[in-house]
């Protein structure tokens, strides 16, 4: 074990109850959403409040969320040890629907362990600890897999020779200060919850300037929410805005955002709308596979 409520315990008496047989033993689920939200479930009948680390993290882990976990395989190798289980939606203490499709739990970190209920001071076994996997929605309730530590051995990593750029508007190896591309809007009239029209202070008055840009709620349900543009128009001085993915809660009137102007990753843009050429992490002048279908059969 390598981590125990007691300080002063080496895990011993942990052992000690396992050894016995003890039937009070349940299992934990804490949840680390990246925005720093942290939920607990278990397996237990009954709440536990459990500090892993005290005081800094005394959590209630609820039960009745988790449905039917699968069983924990690892392997010898490298290779990814995941499982999935079942969990309820939108119940007291759970994971809300809504969240769940705003990608607020996208890349949540997620530690199991063991626990002794009755003596809840003997310490923990932990199990697993790894991220959010890809969830499937259906009939209140979603499946998620886990995927453990191996999965970031599994990450690519290099650059890869490509026209257009790699780095992402406004990063460190962008370096554009996205200030006078940042602009605040108001939501007009609504058509859905990924259409509407708004009026953006001080805009870009082109069509599609906004494309691929990023939106940001400050205000209303979706505070907090981003969504990429899909494409907008412009009629003074109204702009209509097209999201690629619907939000999850309702669009209002009022409601109001924040708009960064998009670029598609091409030598043109970063150099006419930008004025950014110099650090476009692209290969636009290296011959592709057009060139190679034009005159590979020519030699």
């Amino acid at each position: 074990m390598k981590q125990v409520l007691n300080p002063s315990d080496d895990g011993s008496l942990f052992l000690s109850r396992l050894a016995e047989g003890a039937l009070t033993m349940c299992s934990c689920m804490r949840i680390e959403r990246t925005d720093g939200t942290v939920l607990g479930f278990t397996d237990h009948d009954a709440a536990l409040t459990i500090d892993i680390d005290p005081p800094s993290d005394s959590l209630a882990y609820n039960p009745a969320v988790i449905d039917s976990p699968g069983a924990i395989a690892e392997t010898a190798d490298l290779a990814v040890d995941n499982f999935s289980f079942d969990a309820f939606l939108d119940i007291s203490g759970g994971i809300a629907r809504a969240d769940l499709l705003a990608g607020l739990y996208d890349g949540a970190e997620i530690k199991i362990f063991i626990i002794d209920w009755t003596y809840q001071s003997y310490g923990i076994m932990p199990l697993k600890r790894g991220w959010l996997g890809p969830v499937v929605i259906q009939n209140g309730k979603f499946q998620a897999e886990f995927r453990s530590l191996a999965q970031k051995l599994q990450q690519p990593i290099g650059r890869a020779y490509l026209p257009l750029c790699d780095a992402d508007l406004g990063d460190s190896r962008c370096a554009k200060v996205l200030t006078d591309f940042t602009k605040t809007g108001a939501v007009g009239t609504v058509t859905s919850r990924a259409v509407f029209a708004a009026t953006i202070t001080s805009g870009g008055a082109a069509e599609n300037y906004y494309r691929y840009g990023k939106l940001t709620w400050t205000s209303g349900a979706n505070n907090g929410v981003s969504r990429e543009v899909q494409e907008n128009t412009y009629a003074a001085p109204n702009y209509g805005l097209t999201l690629c993915l619907a939000m999850e809660r309702a669009v209002v009137a009022g409601d109001t955002f924040s708009i960064i102007a998009g670029c598609d990753k091409s030598a043109a843009i970063c150099a006419s709308r930008f004025d950014n050429f110099l650090n476009f992490r692209g290969f636009p002048y290296i011959p592709g596979r057009d060139v190679i279908n034009q005159w590979g059969n020519k030699v």
